[in-house]
């Protein structure tokens, strides 16, 4: 392993990730309902909801190389 050929914008990215999840709750536990089926595109969407007012997200990932303008109607 040689630290000086590790990527590490990706690495900084990870750990942001990490630190966000740790944060909120909702992105530990509580009920998930995907909404992929919504969206066209290459678009993980989903939205996580714990049960606590004030601890629910809507996770939108775009795995496509182009940026995505949408609509989306939630469920609630």
């Amino acid at each position: 392993w040689n630290a000086a050929q590790q990527d590490l914008e990706q690495l900084r990215w990870t750990r942001q990730l990490v630190a966000l999840r740790r944060s909120q709750p909702a992105l530990q536990w509580g009920e998930l309902q995907l909404l992929g089926e919504r969206l066209d595109g290459n678009v993980l969407a989903f939205l996580r909801d714990t049960g606590v007012p004030g601890e629910a997200l809507l996770v939108l990932v775009n795995a496509g190389l182009e940026p995505l303008h949408a609509t989306l109607l939630l469920p609630h």
